[in-house]
């Protein structure tokens, strides 16, 4: 194939997934992590909406956005788990689903394209993101969080 948060209890895993949620910078976490009995696939990175306002290597960074090997390194560790995970933990939404949070503010840029495609080929119960600002439940299986933490099935 080409093409969250529920805060985990356990301290471990918040920590890695926590900064994947909270920070849209460089270095991403990228791929699957077991623990918990469950499989999670997890993408960093975002564009930031409001970068006008912001000023470059101070309150923005080019490097918040995952380069094109980031993405195919996330496609590869998909691969490796047959595009079947028990949750998804990213920064931002699909494209389908940023779109029902606020059609307007939120532009259509690479990340949220990839996360789409994956979206339509992945096998997931849940998938949990943060960089909106928003505490929302979108369907049955996306959820935005901001301030609540609320424990993994």
């Amino acid at each position: 194939k080409t093409s969250a948060f529920k805060a985990l209890i356990v301290r471990y895993y918040a920590g890695i997934f926590g900064d994947v949620l909270a920070k849209p910078l460089g270095n991403f976490a990228q791929g699957i992590f077991s623990g918990l009995g469950k499989k999670f696939f997890v993408m960093g990175g975002a564009e930031s909406h409001d970068k006008a306002y912001r000023k470059e290597h101070i309150s923005w960074w080019k490097e918040e956005m995952p380069t094109i090997e980031e993405m195919w390194r996330g496609i590869d560790a998909l691969n490796a788990y047959d595009w079947s995970v028990d949750y998804v933990i990213s920064h931002c939404a699909p494209r389908s689903v940023q779109i029902k949070i606020n059609k307007q503010l939120f532009d259509n840029d690479p990340l949220v394209s990839f996360l789409e495609a994956v979206r339509l080929d992945l096998d997931f119960k849940k998938w949990f993101f943060g960089h909106y600002h928003v505490d929302k439940q979108i369907g049955d299986r996306f959820r935005a969080i901001y301030n609540n933490i609320v424990a993994i099935d």
